[in-house]
Order: structure tokens, then sequence, then C-alpha cells
């Protein structure tokens, strides 16, 4: 198995897609926000023990999962594990149960009846919840390669915000106020090392919580980058070079860079949609909207909490 792992409104639909367009590739869309894995959101080094046969059980089980979010993420590619027609009848029955589950929301969450692979494919998971779980699913016999997608943290907070007051998330509970996400996060060195706790945050602006949220994600992330099986890469750098980033990419996946890719990473990038959810995005707007779109003041309070972390040539301002 390879894993795509990122914080949510990082670019990781648009990175997966990509990697999903290799033929050997069996693409898993967000399994863990369907079938919740039973692990803190966020482990140490002393947590793995404990936690790497809930993991494994886990993983082993994955592809049984058959909700339509997970299975049902367009576009479809051409596979060598479906043929032409499998793959059409796949497409069809994904497009007619995403309709009838807008008609009659009852069927929402009824599995949609799908050709399943066969023979040799490489399973890819796209993961937005377990950012803070990289080491167990590295140490995981289930896995082969991680894949670590980070974005400027201006830019995921914006996005956020934005996801909110636009009544776009599933969730009733707002990001910034989910108490129990962020009492896992206390459990991280810089918070302790600051004295962060609930009554602080709950002190705070979003923009600030939002700015610790990311802080801590991220540098759980570059302490796991240290690891063999990851790859850590960043949403501005691939804008501003896709082809060349994804080369990088599909290199450490074990994979090749086909026509498919190259196809894709051209539509992708030549058009540009405002949709929440879409995959179309003009790359230098996409990098830089938030910067017209975020205050001032959410700019400054969130820089000053990540600030020192930014140090990658695409993150500075």
């Amino acid at each position: 198995m390879i894993f795509l792992v990122g914080m949510p409104r990082s670019g990781t639909t648009w990175v997966a897609k990509g990697i999903d367009s290799n033929p050997a590739v069996h693409y898993l869309h967000e399994p863990d926000s369907v079938r919740r894995l039973n692990v803190p959101i966020l482990i140490t080094a002393e947590d793995i023990e404990q936690y790497q046969p809930v993991v494994d059980e886990y993983l082993s089980s994955i592809l049984e999962v058959n909700d339509l979010k997970v299975l049902g993420r367009l576009p479809f590619f051409p596979k060598q594990h479906f043929s032409a027609f499998q793959l059409q009848i796949n497409r069809v029955s994904v497009y007619a149960s995403k309709g009838l589950s807008r008609l009659m929301p009852s069927l929402r969450n009824r599995p949609p009846p799908l050709f399943r692979p066969r023979g040799d494919f490489n399973v890819l998971i796209k993961s937005i919840e377990s950012t803070g779980r990289v080491k167990l699913l590295a140490n995981s016999t289930h896995c082969s390669k991680i894949v670590l997608l980070a974005r400027h943290p201006c830019a995921v907070i914006n996005s956020e915000i934005r996801g909110e007051a636009n009544n776009l998330f599933s969730s009733r509970t707002p990001i910034y106020e989910n108490w129990g996400l962020f009492e896992n996060l206390l459990q991280s060195s810089s918070a302790r090392e600051v004295g962060l706790s609930i009554d602080s945050l709950k002190g705070m602006s979003i923009a600030e919580r939002l700015a610790w949220k990311w802080r801590i994600f991220y540098e759980s992330m570059l302490e796991d980058s240290k690891l063999d099986e990851c790859l850590l890469v960043y949403y501005e750098r691939i804008c501003l070079a896709p082809t060349e980033e994804f080369m990088r990419i599909l290199e450490f996946l074990g994979l090749e860079l086909t026509e498919a890719t190259s196809q894709y990473l051209s539509t992708s990038t030549s058009s540009h949609s405002d949709g929440y959810y879409s995959v179309s995005k003009n790359p230098e707007a996409a990098m830089s909207s938030w910067k017209t779109q975020m205050s001032e003041n959410d700019i400054t309070q969130v820089l000053s909490i990540t600030k020192h972390l930014l140090t990658e040539g695409c993150w500075q301002l």
C-alpha cells in the first residue's frame, strides 16, 4: 500500500488523483473518514506498541470498504486491473449513485454496485485524518511508501475558515471548536513547551487556534519526513512545476509518469473552477488567493505562530 497524507485543504485530492491516473493504482479516497480508525489523531513514538496492532488489522481489511465516497471519486482513469467495459460500468454506476443520493438522501450511504479490482495493483490511500499517525502507517507491514503533502498555513486556514462560513463541512462542530482534537494536540512537545491549554486556546481568535493546529501537525510531518518510507512535498512547489514534482513523487512511489498523468496535469491546471472541492485550479491563483481573501489581522496572527517554520523558498512572503 502507498499513502498520500496531508492536512485538510492542502491540495491532497488534486495530487492523489494525479497519482491515481497511473494504470497500476487502485485509489481509495479517505477511507479513514468513513470507517474510523480507533487511534488518537496524533501519536508519539511511545504510542506505537499500543496502537500498531489496531492499524495493522485496519489496513488488512481496507479493501472491504465500499462506500461511495471512498470508491467513487471522479475522474476515473484506465486501469490494468479493470477492463474497459468494467471501468465504464463503474463510472456509470458512480454517476447514477451520486444522482440518486442527491434526489433521495436516504440512499447516500448505500454502496454503489461496482466491479472490484483483480490482479496486480498498488492500493493508494489518501488521508486527511492520519497526518499525526504516520509513524504507525510507516511501521505497518502493509505500507511501502508515504507521501506527506504540506501547504502554506495561511492558505490552509483561509480555506478552512471559508469552508466553515459556507457550511461545506459535514461535521456540526466547527473545526476551531473541536476541543477533543485540541486535547490530543496538547500532548505534542511544542504545546507542552509553551504551556498551551484548552483555556488558553479558548481565549484565542479562530485564526490563532487553527494556526496552532497547523503548526503541531506540520512539526509532526517534519519529524516523520526523516523516515525512509516518507517523502515530504509542498503544494506550492507542485503548482510551480507540476510535471517535475509529479515525476519526483511517482519515482519515490515506484511508479512511472504516464501519458494519462501528463494529460491530467495539463487539464487540471489549464482551467480554473472556484468550486470548493474542484481539482481544476489555476496554479498561481490557487497558490496565492489567501493573500487577497484573508484579513491582514488574521495573516499576522497566523504568521506569529508559524513563521519560524516557513523556511521553504516557495513559502517566503
